[in-house]
């Protein structure tokens, strides 16, 4: 989580890349008690300080659920008003470029 940033700050994208929670533009974080219990959003940027626990398992467990899928995923690749697009990967280094790469190779 950052104080400052946006969607497409370095700190979102790498995040992203690497499927990593994150929350920029957080405004009152210095609010936020040391050792307090949270549950963050990356989607949606929502930070919850003290979540109801069986509550936050539930949408782990169901957020788990959701990359899984996501990751067995393998196409085919439209638009939502139904355009092929061909499917390209966003990476920064050559161990980005290696996963993508060998992902491809699998499809």
């Amino acid at each position: 989580m950052t104080r400052l940033g946006g969607p497409t700050s370095h700190t979102a994208i790498i995040a992203r890349q690497l499927g990593i929670p994150c929350v920029v533009a957080a405004t009152t974080l210095d609010q936020v008690v040391e050792g307090a219990m949270l549950l963050v959003d990356g989607t949606n940027g929502i930070l919850t300080v003290g979540p109801d626990e069986q509550e936050a398992r539930r949408l782990v467990e169901q957020d788990t659920a959701l990359q899984t899928e996501i990751r067995a995923w393998r196409g085919p690749a439209l638009t939502a008003d139904g355009v092929h697009v061909q499917l390209l990967a966003n990476v920064q280094d050559g161990a980005a470029a290696r996963k993508a790469s060998e992902g491809r190779q699998r499809a």
